[in-house]
């Protein structure tokens, strides 16, 4: 409860969220439960046309692409992280429309994106397609699990979003896919190179 009490800067998320296990999971605790975050994000994907549903799935997204930014020192604090969070939902939302023809022309200035000031390195098309396919073999709660271990390390709050009687049944689950991906990998070891960098080992 204590951390949910602590007014955390920016500059605190950063340096915690590239600090201890601990720290970083208190930080990403923090910002994933954001009501006002996930309310911006849920706004402006339903101005643009996606569901609730979609909602859910870019913030989640962009979550691991937010984390994976910040832990390789890609922002640099030219935005506030909020404003970063957002540029990285709007270039993704925007990039999920184009692929599926639904906005002909990229138009930055008309969805409020100022590119100079965001610095972002977006997963490529190609390797989320492979981490995709990947996690989908390895059946929808492991698929699941494994992207919630790249968000959080806390079993308790791992439990709580699927629903686990507990957090030790929720340590089992994730170490029982952690090896069912580990051995689909050991059997594909030319996607390691691409999801080593993509989900926390």
């Amino acid at each position: 409860m204590e951390r949910e009490k602590h007014k955390w800067t920016d500059e605190e998320i950063v340096n915690s969220i590239c600090g201890t296990p601990n720290e970083r999971d208190a930080a990403l605790y923090h910002f994933f439960n954001d009501e006002k975050l996930f309310n911006s994000v849920k706004q402006y994907i339903q101005t643009w046309g996606g569901k609730d549903e979609d909602c859910e799935d870019v913030f989640q997204e962009v979550f691991i692409l937010f984390e994976y930014n910040i832990r390789q020192r890609k922002y640099r604090g030219e935005s506030s992280l909020r404003t970063y969070f957002m540029g990285i939902v709007k270039l993704y939302w925007l990039s999920e429309q184009r692929k599926k023809k639904e906005i002909v022309e990229y138009d930055t200035q008309l969805h409020d994106i100022e590119i100079s000031s965001i610095e972002i390195e977006i997963i490529s098309d190609e390797e989320r397609h492979i981490l995709n396919e990947t996690l989908t073999k390895l059946g929808e709660k492991c698929k699941k699990l494994i992207l919630l271990t790249g968000i959080t390390d806390s079993h308790l709050e791992i439990a709580k979003i699927m629903s686990f009687s507990s957090p030790e049944m929720a340590r089992k689950e994730v170490f029982r896919c952690r090896e069912k991906f580990r051995q689909f990998i050991s059997e594909h070891p030319y996607l390691e190179t691409v999801l080593k960098s993509i989900i926390r080992k």
